[in-house]
């Protein structure tokens, strides 16, 4: 019995997993409004891994001075992308969270749930909403955040519901996939299906045209002159 079938899986880079290292700011205070931009200067904020929690959760970042204290947690993180640029498909992410957020990529805004209007230090969610135990995934083009092969930058607000909060929690995961590269159309000689029956399958491929060109002028041939010997008399 032959079974005929044709598929096609893409394939795909996690970019960033669960539990990565980011740079964390405290939002205790104001700080430029630049700070979703690329070059912007994080070096003097702080170091650690997600998740980010006080509360509720375990392991990475416990931010044990958050409650009745900030509602803002500012994250920034720099990702290499392998994928040649033709090859990129959609940006994936999936989120742990609890209550809001806003992510930013390239200094172009990318993703956010629950997220209140404003960006400032002092903002808050506008509910409580925790997404621990269920993540959400969104996905995005990744043209839209002009995404490059090489090195990338993504910024994230993180929002408590107020500052009497019992807990907040933040981690994310982000995935690139990949585009299927162009390949000739090819042509088989019997559909697809269950066969119990030997036969012979013959695929064709149309490859794509040729180009080529016409000269303006096309020469002519003139035939040289014969000499033929003239015999005298």
């Amino acid at each position: 019995m032959l079974l005929i079938l044709v598929s096609r899986i893409a394939g795909g880079q996690v970019l960033i997993p669960y539990e990565s290292a980011w740079r964390y700011y405290k939002g205790k205070s104001a700080i430029s409004s630049t700070w979703t931009m690329p070059d912007y200067d994080d070096n003097s904020w702080l170091y650690g891994n997600a998740p980010f929690w006080y509360g509720s959760g375990s392991g990475g970042t416990q931010l044990t001075d958050m409650h009745n204290s900030y509602t803002t947690v500012f994250l920034r993180k720099k990702f290499e992308v392998t994928t040649p640029d033709s090859l990129m498909g959609n940006l994936v992410a999936t989120f742990k969270y609890d209550d809001g957020f806003r992510v930013w990529i390239n200094g172009q805004l990318a993703f956010e749930r629950n997220a209140p209007t404003a960006n400032t230090y002092d903002a808050v969610a506008p509910a409580a909403q925790n997404m621990v135990s269920a993540p959400v995934t969104d996905s995005i083009s990744s043209s839209k955040v002009e995404l490059v092969k090489g090195m990338n930058t993504i910024c994230i607000l993180v929002f408590n519901v107020s500052l009497s909060s019992s807990d907040i929690y933040f981690d994310m995961q982000l995935t690139l996939s990949q585009k299927l590269p162009k390949t000739p159309d090819v042509t088989f000689s019997h559909p697809g299906g269950y066969y119990s029956n030997p036969f012979t399958l013959t695929l064709t491929v149309r490859l794509p045209a040729m180009p080529f060109a016409i000269p303006s002028t096309i020469p002519t041939l003139v035939p040289q002159q014969q000499l033929l010997p003239v015999n005298r008399h």
